[in-house]
C-alpha cells in the first residue's frame, strides 16, 4: 500500500497553527509528528535510509598522516611512489638520536600501506588503551577526486551537495526520515538543503566550558528544566493530539489499525517530550566528560607513551636542525597575530606539544569532545537521522609557547639573525596551513588525528552496543569525514596550499563487514596540476600526494568528481531513489560486502 501522508503538509496545516514560544514546543510537535509516523510505519512497512553523520574538518585539513592512503601495496610504495619532501609521516634521526629529516613511513594493515600513525594505540573509556587501527576495519576511503574549482566556501558546500541548486546528503536523508527532528546542524546550517523544504534544527555548542551546559541548554531553550516546571502545558498537548487526530482522519478515513496505533502512540507524547528535556540536562556532562578524557589522553603523547610516540615525539627535535627554519614555521595565531611564526634556535620543538597539558593552557582540540557527545545523544535516542557538525579548523588550541621566543619570519626563508622582535604567548594551529612548515604540520596532524580517532572509536563502540527500532545502530549509520579539500604540499617544505583536485574522504559504518580498509579511486605517480599543466618534474607540488586520475566505470573512463562521491554515499545510505541517479558510483554494496569499482595501484601519467 502506498502512502499519501505528507508530514510537512501535516505540520503546516495542523501543528504549526498553535502558538509557540521556542524549541520545546517545536520538539513537542515533532514528537507527536514522529509518533504519528511511527503509527504509519506500523501499518505501511518500508525501509528508512541509514543515519547520516557528517564530521566536517573545516579549512582543509592535511590528511597525509591519516586517511590519505596513497600506496595500496608494498611494491607500489617501493617502485612507484614519488615522495614530495613535505609528505612525511615520521621523523628520521642521526646517530645521536636527533631528528634530521622527514620520511614517508607506513604501517602494513591487511595489505594496505596505512600511514605510520595507524600502528599506535589511543585512549579508551575507563582508562587503558586500544589500537587505533580498529577504526580501519570499518573504514572505506575514496581518494583522488576533484571538485573542479578552488575556494574554501565553495568546497565546504559542494562536499555535501554537488549540484548548485540540488539537495544535500543530509537533506536527502531528512526527506525520507520520520524522526522527531528532521536534521540537526552544528556550525553548518547553510549546508543543509532539502528537496521537500524541510528545515534543520540548528545547535550552537560554541566554546563552552566543560562544567557548563549553558550553551547547549540555550540552543534547545530548556529554560524550565531546573525548576522542574511542566515544559508544555497539558492543554497544548491535548490541542496537538486533537488536531493530529482530525488531520489523520481526513487523510486516511476508515483505517482502523492505523487509528488504534495512533491513539496508543499519542498517549505517550507528553512523557516523551518531558523525558527528552530532563535527559539532556542530566546526561550532557557525563557524555562530555567521557569524550573529553578519551580525546585529551590520546592527544597528550606522554599519557600512553611516556618515552614518546616512536618516530614522532621520541627523539630530540632541535630548531632549526636543518638549513631551512621555515620547516618549523607554525601556521596559527600567537598573541593575536596570525601565521608565520618560527621558534627560536636551540629549543626542543616537542616541548609545546608534550607540555601543553600543564593546567594553564590545556589543548582543547577545538572542543572536539562536544561534537561526539551531541552525536551520541541524538543517535542513541533516535531523535534524528541526519547530523551535520563542523569541527573548527583552528584545531590544536592553547599550545603553550609561553617560555619560547617565537619570531615572525615572513613567507620566505629569512635567517634568524635578521628576524624582527619575538613574542611569547600561547596559540593555535590552523589547519589552513599555507605557512605551516613540514615539521610543525606533521606534529600537529599526528596529535589531532589521535584525538579524532579516539572519539570515533568510542562512538563506534556505543553504536555497536545500541539498537533503535530493533536494528543495530552501527549497521544503520554512515559517518562521513569531509573537508574543504586536501592539501597540495610544497616541495620546499614551507607549507601547503589548496588541493581541490586531490580530495580525500572516508566513511565509517557497520553497513559493510569489518573487512576494511576499502580503498577506491586512482591517483597519479606525479602530480600534473589541476588543469593538466606540465609541472610533473618541476612544479611546487611535484610528487605522489593524491592528485585525481581517471577511473574506469565499465566501458566509461572519467576522473572522479564530487558528484560521483555523493552518489556513492547515497547508495551506502540506502537512499532510494538515489537523488543522483545518473552519476557512476565508486563502489557497490551488496548485502554487507562493499566492492570498489577501482582499487588499482598508483597510475603514471602515461597510463592515464
Amino acid at each position: 500500500m502506498s502512502s499519501q501522508f505528507d508530514r510537512r503538509k501535516f505540520l503546516k496545516n495542523s501543528l504549526l497553527t498553535l502558538p509557540t514560544v521556542g524549541f520545546l514546543e517545536q520538539l513537542m510537535m515533532m514528537t507527536v509528528e514522529g509518533l504519528v509516523n511511527q503509527a504509519l510505519a506500523e501499518t505501511l512497512s518500508s525501509d528508512k535510509p541509514r543515519n547520516y553523520v557528517q564530521l566536517h574538518l573545516d579549512n582543509g585539513w592535511n590528511r597525509t598522516s591519516f586517511d590519505a592512503i596513497l600506496a595500496l601495496s608494498a611494491d607500489d610504495l617501493a617502485n612507484r611512489f614519488v615522495r614530495n619532501p613535505f609528505m612525511g609521516t615520521a621523523f628520521t634521526t642521526d646517530s645521536s638520536n636527533n631528528v634530521t629529516a622527514l620520511e614517508y613511513k607506513t604501517f602494513s594493515y591487511k595489505g594496505v600501506q596505512a600511514p605510520w600513525l595507524w600502528q599506535f594505540d589511543v585512549s579508551k573509556k575507563g582508562g587503558g588503551r586500544r589500537p587505533m587501527s580498529e577504526l580501519l576495519d570499518h573504514m572505506a576511503v575514496i581518494r583522488g577526486f576533484s571538485s573542479g574549482i578552488d575556494g574554501h566556501e565553495f568546497n565546504r558546500l559542494r562536499v555535501t551537495y554537488p549540484e548548485p541548486q540540488g539537495v544535500s546528503i543530509g537533506g536527502a536523508v531528512a526527506d525520507q526520515s520520520a524522526s522527531l527532528m528532521a536534521a540537526v546542524v552544528h556550525r553548518s546550517a547553510n549546508w543543509f538543503r532539502s528537496k521537500n523544504g524541510i528545515g534543520a534544527t540548528p545547535v550552537s555548542i560554541g566554546n563552552m566550558s566543560f562544567n557548563s551546559i549553558s550553551d547547549i541548554r540555550k540552543s534547545f531553550d530548556f529554560t524550565s528544566v531546573a525548576s522542574k516546571a511542566p515544559l508544555v502545558k497539558k492543554a497544548q498537548y491535548q490541542q496537538v493530539i486533537e488536531k493530529a487526530t482530525n488531520a489523520i482522519k481526513k487523510i486516511r478515513q476508515g483505517d482502523g489499525n492505523y487509528s488504534e496505533n495512533l491513539k496508543k502512540n499519542l498517549a505517550n507524547a507528553e512523557s516523551v517530550v518531558n523525558a527528552a528535556a530532563e535527559d539532556l540536562s542530566s546526561i550532557w556532562n557525563t557524555l562530555a566528560s567521557k569524550y573529553k578524557t578519551i580525546i585529551e589522553n590520546s592527544v597528550n603523547p606522554s599519557i600512553l607513551y611516556p618515552s614518546g610516540i616512536p618516530g614522532i615525539t621520541d627523539k630530540v627535535l632541535l630548531t632549526p636542525s636543518v638549513a631551512n627554519p621555515s620547516l618549523f614555521r607554525f601556521s596559527g595565531g600567537l598573541s593575536g597575530v596570525t601565521s608565520n611564526y618560527i621558534p627560536e634556535q636551540g629549543i626542543d620543538f616537542r616541548v609545546p606539544f608534550t607540555q601543553a597539558f600543564d593546567g594553564t593552557h590545556p589543548i582543547t582540540l577545538a572542543n572536539l569532545w562536544s561534537h561526539f557527545a551531541l552525536i551520541e545523544y541524538c543517535l542513541t535516542r533516535g531523535s534524528t537521522q541526519s547530523i551535520m557538525t563542523n569541527i573548527a579548523g583552528n584545531s590544536l588550541q592553547n599550545l603553550n609557547f609561553n617560555n619560547i621566543n617565537m619570531y615572525n619570519g615572513g613567507a620566505d626563508n629569512t635567517a634568524f639573525s635578521t628576524l624582527p622582535s619575538p613574542v611569547k604567548s600561547y596559540g593555535i594551529y590552523n589547519s589552513d596551513e599555507h605557512y605551516g612548515g613540514a615539521y610543525a604540520s606533521l606534529m600537529c596532524q599526528v596529535l589531532t588525528y589521535r584525538g579524532l580517532s579516539a572519539g570515533l572509536l568510542e562512538l563506534v563502540d556505543v553504536l555497536k552496543a545500541s539498537t533503535v527500532d530493533g536494528k543495530n545502530l552501527f549497521d544503520e549509520t554512515v559517518i562521513h569525514l569531509t573537508s574543504d579539500f586536501n592539501r597540495s604540499p610544497r616541495r620546499d617544505g614551507t607549507g601547503s596550499d589548496h588541493g581541490y583536485w586531490a580530495h580525500h574522504t572516508s566513511v565509517i559504518s557497520g553497513a559493510f563487514s569489518g573487512n576494511g580498509p576499502v580503498v577506491t579511486g586512482n591517483i597519479l605517480v606525479k602530480n600534473a596540476g589541476p588543469r593538466g599543466t606540465d609541472n610533473v618534474t618541476s612544479g611546487s607540488s611535484f610528487g605522489t600526494w593524491g592528485a585525481a586520475a581517471p577511473v574506469r566505470f565499465g566501458s566509461e573512463k572519467e576522473t572522479v568528481m564530487l558528484k560521483h562521491v555523493t552518489a556513492s554515499i547515497a547508495h551506502l545510505l540506502r537512499l532510494e531513489p538515489n537523488p543522483w541517479p545518473f552519476n557512476n558510483r565508486v563502489w557497490s554494496l551488496k548485502g554487507s560486502i562493499l566492492t570498489p569499482v577501482s582499487q588499482k595501484n598508483i597510475l603514471s601519467q602515461e597510463e592515464v
